[in-house]
């Protein structure tokens, strides 16, 4: 009644919903739960507190534009050195149709 693959797949999905499904009842029970349980209540506010990751967010700027510059603007002339240089060999196709080289 259905092939080997078919139900490999419908197996897999099957196994693979279970933990989504914990996690994400997980997540909505937390977003829904107010008051935090008396265990949570009883850790200590000792602990180490989490970096701020916004506080990272400039320094990365600072490497990532000059990537940004020269994978965009500074590209330019490169691109259009390559189209000068294949211009003599390669005919501007029609849209939709392979490039023609001549021969």
């Amino acid at each position: 009644m259905g092939s080997t693959l078919g139900w490999t797949l419908v197996c897999t999905a099957l196994v693979t919903s279970v933990p989504a499904i914990y996690y994400y009842t997980r997540v909505v029970i937390k977003m829904i739960v107010r008051q935090p349980s008396d265990l949570v209540n009883a850790l200590p506010d000792d602990r180490p507190r989490m970096i701020d990751p916004q506080g990272w967010t400039w320094p990365h700027w600072r490497f990532v534009s000059p990537a940004f510059y020269w994978g965009s603007v500074a590209v330019i002339p490169f691109m259009s050195l390559s189209r000068e240089t294949v211009s003599p060999i390669v005919r501007t196709p029609a849209i939709g149709s392979l490039p023609i080289t001549r021969e």
